[in-house]
């Protein structure tokens, strides 16, 4: 199968050549899946390769069958350089290393099969996901792909095989199936749950004995513990370890997967590969190593290419000055992910990592996203969404920059010891704040957030794929959900971001977008209107993104923020705060180009649900007037 016009991204951790491990996705899946499983393997060059048809990798020129996949990645290892690779394979992913150890015997090192998949199972969960995939498989592409990638289908099927009990876990999960299925081809899709279907176990037995260990979950209901059991069996050599989980235990258990597959691979014995498992259920951000300094890249390398196709390469990530003297592009110095206001970089050729200051210099690229946090005496919640942003599953290099406007608590501190960039703003205003962040930031893409608000695990990395998918866009929009809000602010922002979603699609216009969630190209900036003391960071931005180019609106990845603003109540939240300060305010600020409504009054500490509408009878009275003449004009 000729391979030469095919592409593979891959996200790589640095290590010795001599131990090189790639792991392999399931069915539907990315990169993602197995990310912070990987990042356990301390001590061994770890590869996760998407698939050919999945994540960022185009589809295969011949057909999606295991043998397809087996030969890509045969020449993932050439292009690796390396005589063995171990590979670690989860479901799907581990009937293609079977497959790549039957058909390239002697290149396997171990292989390590997490609840494999290599036929169908025979379990009620097992038969009904195959009958689902082959009546769906009748659809159209586009239907198919909006029936796979329903949020009430992905939470049905991913709930009915996850063991977990941790809601944040199963919402980050979900969230990332429904980012898989919008991007993969539809067509790899089909071709390799047919050859699943169809796959015999006595096919997939290498032909030389490889040191094997198959791992199944006490509770996997699509690959139950007979299966697993059956599978072992046949393969000379292999042992079978049963742990608590179900059919996602990589992504449920990261950590304990991790050390399961680090055990193994360093050669420990059974009984420590068991005994040194600890059943957890951490939080999908939750570190299960220190690897701010790895080097963590996600590149699209052309497969069985010369240097010069490297170099030519529509790399994912910004890529480095080459500092090998040989000119070698697989040695060059590659963008890392990086802790806030530094850049990571490694020299692969000896895994060694240096750092960079944050002005751009060792010949450093400009890192993929700048994150920009005004801050306002925001000591209570700033570590939460700095620890959301740092636990981001994006693989590219991310600059984390806090403005700290006027506070008077501890915000400042607290940003700099979790590692931002700090700056400071004397002049009061959020977009005093946005506007001093986004001048000093590096990044290729500004992400505007807010000191109050915290993050899905994929926020960055779905950012990056829906301005990949759409080169020309200029800025990307979500939705944001209120936390610790009363019920119906709850339900006002479920309905506000509805409307704002259905208009969208009927019209492909966003018509608004808020500042806690918004993505934007630097070279589309143009700055923000800082004498609008309110909107100037959403309305009036959103306008002027709108002038230089499509802008995206996906409410698919929402973030969560605090609720404090509504507690004053409906009344005054729609009179006062909507009404009076930020539609009044904007238009009159605005006209007049000068601030003549000042800026809401922060909530900070307080519980002003008491105070109600008594806070400004003024501006209520003047609201009510101003919304009195507008009705009246209108009606005539």
């Amino acid at each position: 199968m000729l391979l030469g016009d095919t592409r593979l991204h891959y996200w790589e951790l640095a290590g010795p050549a001599a131990r090189t491990v790639v792991l392999l996705h399931g069915l539907g899946g990315d990169h993602h899946g197995l990310q912070r499983c990987a990042e356990v393997l301390q001590g061994w060059r770890v590869v996760v390769p998407d698939l050919p048809g999945s994540g960022l990798s185009p589809e295969l020129p011949g057909r999606h069958d295991l043998a397809g996949h087996a030969d890509a990645l045969e020449s993932l290892r050439r292009h690796l350089q390396v005589e063995q690779v171990s590979l670690v394979g989860h479901s799907f992913g581990a009937a293609i290393a079977l497959a790549y150890a039957r058909r390239h015997p002697g290149r396997v090192g171990r292989l390590v099969l997490l609840q494999p998949v290599t036929g169908t199972s025979g379990t009620p969960a097992g038969t009904l996901a195959t009958r689902y995939t082959q009546l769906a498989g009748l659809l159209p592409d586009a239907l198919f792909r909006r029936v796979l990638g329903a949020a009430p289908v992905v939470r049905l099927s991913n709930g009915s095989i996850m063991t977990t009990r941790d809601r944040a876990v199963r919402r980050a999960v979900d969230d990332q199936d429904r980012l898989n299925y919008r991007r993969m081809s539809v067509r790899a899709f089909k071709e390799t749950a047919a050859a699943l279907r169809t796959a015999a176990v006595v096919d997939l037995v290498p032909s030389r004995p490889v040191p094997t260990l198959v791992v199944a979950g006490d509770r996997d209901v699509v690959v139950p513990r007979r299966t697993a059991a059956a599978l072992a069996a046949r393969l000379p050599g292999a042992r079978l370890l049963v742990v608590p989980g179900g059919h996602l235990l990589p992504m449920e258990d990261p950590a304990a997967t991790g050390r399961i597959v680090l055990d193994f691979l360093s050669d420990a014995g059974a009984g420590d590969v068991g005994s040194r498992h600890r059943p957890a259920t951490p939080h999908p951000g939750e570190q299960a190593a220190d690897t701010a300094d790895a080097a963590a890249t996600l590149r699209a390398t052309r497969v069985g290419s010369t240097p010069a196709d490297l170099d030519r390469a529509d790399l994912s990530t910004p890529r480095a000055t080459p500092v090998d003297a040989a000119g070698d592009p697989d040695h060059s110095v590659l963008s890392a992910r990086s802790s806030y206001g530094v850049s990571v970089v490694t020299d692969r050729s000896d895994g060694r990592a240096r750092v960079a200051p944050p002005d751009g210099s060792a010949g450093l690229a400009p890192p993929r996203f700048t994150v920009v946090v005004p801050a306002y005496n925001e000591a209570h919640f700033i570590q939460a969404t700095l620890d959301s942003v740092r636990e981001q599953d994006f693989g590219g290099a991310v600059e984390v920059i806090v403005v700290d406007n006027r506070s008077t608590d501890d915000t400042a501190a607290i940003a700099a010891a979790h590692g931002a960039l700090v700056l400071h703003e004397p002049r009061a205003g959020v977009c005093w704040a946005r506007q001093r962040g986004t001048e000093a930031a590096r990044g290729q893409i500004i992400v505007s957030t807010d000191a109050d608000t915290t993050h899905p695990r994929t926020w960055l990395s779905t950012i990056d794929a829906l301005f990949r998918a759409e080169e020309g866009c200029v800025a990307v929009a979500g939705p944001c959900r209120y936390v610790d809000a009363p019920p119906w602010g709850r339900w006002y922002a479920l309905l506000l971001f509805a409307v704002v979603s259905v208009v969208y699609r009927l019209s492909h216009r966003v018509v608004y977008v808020t500042a806690t969630n918004l993505a934007f190209r630097k070279s589309a900036f143009t700055g923000y209107d800082t004498s609008l003391t309110q909107g100037g960071d959403e309305f009036d931005l959103l306008r002027r993104l709108r002038r230089t180019g499509p802008v995206l609106f996906d409410r698919s990845h929402a973030v969560w923020t605090s609720g404090r603003r509504l507690n004053r109540g409906l009344l005054y939240s729609l009179f006062v705060s909507l009404i009076g300060y930020y539609v009044l305010g904007y238009a009159l600020n605005r006209l007049l180009s000068r601030p003549i409504l000042p800026t809401a009054p922060a909530f900070r500490g307080d519980h002003p649900a008491r105070r109600g509408l008594r806070a400004s009878p003024r501006l209520v009275a003047g609201t009510l007037g101003v919304v009195a003449v507008l009705v009246t004009v209108y009606l005539r």
